[in-house]
């Protein structure tokens, strides 16, 4: 803690803060706390501040969210969505009229992290967001989707993957359905993954084969089948 307040009074070693940051003990946590908030840690440069957000989404309290709310208007999108990241930790009931107005932010990062925080409050309209996110002309939006796409329950979102596997042959895109597929393997999926893939044709229907295999092979994985794939 003594080497921490130095490099807090030191801008000029934001990596070893950094280091010191993300490596506190649990049972210093309460005390380096304090040290990072006397410092002012929210006036500190942009590539640290993520770093802080972290600490206090684990070691925070509600005395944080002021600091972290004005964050949230930051003019680094990595910053924004540190800073949502951990008020949706530990100031969830203030945090709708602030994820609101960033539903509609240009900068898709923030969208995204926005979505996915706003659905503790509108399941549907959260969910519409993301659909709208998902099928996307921009194949980044479409895999920034699918990351978020992870928080959501995966009942709701089955039929959605399998119409965007039918729609987009990306590799990048398909490899990143199939990992979802493959997490949340169940015995329907591999027949209505086998039927919509009759209606493709060439590499598409390759690469959308390859992804059945690997939803069997997770099957077997989990002692849910007794076959080969």
């Amino acid at each position: 803690l003594e080497g921490m307040e130095k490099l807090l009074q030191d801008q000029t070693r934001l990596e070893d803060l950094a280091l010191a940051v993300t490596t506190v003990e649990q049972v210093e946590a309460f005390l380096a706390a304090d040290l990072i908030r006397q410092a002012g840690w929210q006036n500190f440069p942009a590539e640290i501040l993520p770093c802080f957000c972290a600490f206090f989404k684990k070691h925070g309290s509600i005395q944080d969210s002021p600091a972290l709310q004005e964050l949230t208007r930051h003019p680094d999108s990595t910053v924004i969505t540190a800073a949502l990241s951990a008020l949706e930790k530990i100031d969830p009931e203030n945090l709708q009229g602030i994820i609101i107005p960033l539903l509609n932010s240009p900068l898709t990062v923030i969208k995204a992290q926005a979505i996915q925080a706003f659905y503790r409050w509108n399941r549907h309209q959260a969910l519409q967001h993301l659909l709208k996110l998902l099928f996307s002309q921009n194949e980044a939006d479409v895999i920034l989707a699918l990351h978020h796409a992870t928080y959501f329950p995966y009942p709701e979102l089955e039929s959605h993957l399998i119409r965007l596997m039918t729609e987009v042959d990306s590799p990048p895109v398909l490899m990143r359905i199939s990992q979802i597929f493959k997490n949340n393997a169940n015995l329907d999926l591999p027949f209505r993954i086998f039927w919509v893939n009759r209606s493709l044709e060439g590499q598409h229907q390759s690469l959308v084969k390859g992804i059945l295999l690997g939803v069997v092979r997770a099957l077997a994985d989990k002692k849910l089948i007794e076959v080969s794939a």
